[in-house]
């Protein structure tokens, strides 16, 4: 596949109620997934309309990766290439099959992990770090368990699932990430945009009606993305390269050369 882009489908562009009573921007989409594949997460961040810098949160099937990829307030482009378990050592993500059974000592009817098969992308504003330099002396915290998502789901529960995202063996990653120190408070209410990306195989997307479903760019407004439709869907169809409205453009997702 080499570093083929995967295609968005069935653009959405509605709003998030956020905890103070304001409203942030949400984007969902479908993306066909291939089994045995690794992918990266492409971001970019026009940084024409934004002072100061930018982080980006990851969920994997609703597990929270740890730590953030942040752009400084000069930078536009920024790659999630998986989980980081050294300074320059990366488990790439990979789209594997998830295992059906009809056995329930092995896997329960109920209790499949309801948010697999789902991406989420959170960006969020921060003031310019001091000097805008990273800790001298950074304690590192790897997550100690690699796992993500359910590799064996009941039938009951398959739910035109397929896929699952896991991680592949730790490779070198292409870029040394310096460590910042970010206090939670500098990420309160600072939402700029939350990406939702489901990913199905492709053949399931077909049957759901979603891959015949492609739409080229249409027009969005400001007024579109912040208003939407009273349920906050059902604005035209906006590719995510493109959001410009929104303040950022979000590659989707790419797979890895030679995976």
């Amino acid at each position: 596949m080499g570093k083929k882009r995967l295609s968005e489908y069935e653009i959405e562009v509605g709003k998030i109620l956020e905890t103070d009573g304001t409203h942030s921007p949400l984007v969902r989409c479908w993306v066909a997934s291939e089994a045995g594949k690794a992918f990266q997460i492409h971001c970019n961040v026009d940084r024409k309309q934004r002072k100061g810098g930018v982080a980006v949160s990851t969920w994997i099937d609703g597990r929270a990766i740890e730590g953030n990829l942040l752009l400084g307030p000069e930078e536009k482009h920024v790659v999630d290439e998986g989980l980081m378990v050294g300074v320059k050592r990366v488990r790439p993500y990979r789209f594997e099959n998830i295992i059906v059974t009809d056995d329930e000592s092995v896997a329960a009817p109920g209790s499949a992990n309801p948010d697999v098969g789902e991406l989420e992308l959170q960006f969020r504003a921060y003031d310019e770090l001091e000097d805008d330099q990273p800790d001298e002396n950074p304690v590192w915290e790897f997550a100690a368990d690699p796992g993500v998502g359910t590799s064996i789901m009941h039938e009951k529960d398959k739910k035109h699932i397929g896929h699952n995202v896991q991680f592949g063996k730790a490779i070198r990653g292409s870029r040394k990430y310096d460590a910042y120190v970010i206090e939670p408070a500098m990420l309160e209410k600072s939402i700029i945009v939350t990406f939702k990306i489901r990913y199905r195989p492709k053949d399931t997307l077909r049957s759901l009606g979603v891959y015949s479903t492609y739409h080229p760019l249409r027009s969005v407004t400001r007024q579109n993305v912040l208003l939407g439709n009273p349920e906050g869907f059902g604005a035209q169809p906006l590719l995510l390269h493109e959001a410009t409205t929104i303040r950022v453009k979000a590659r989707s997702l790419r797979y890895r050369g030679g995976e």
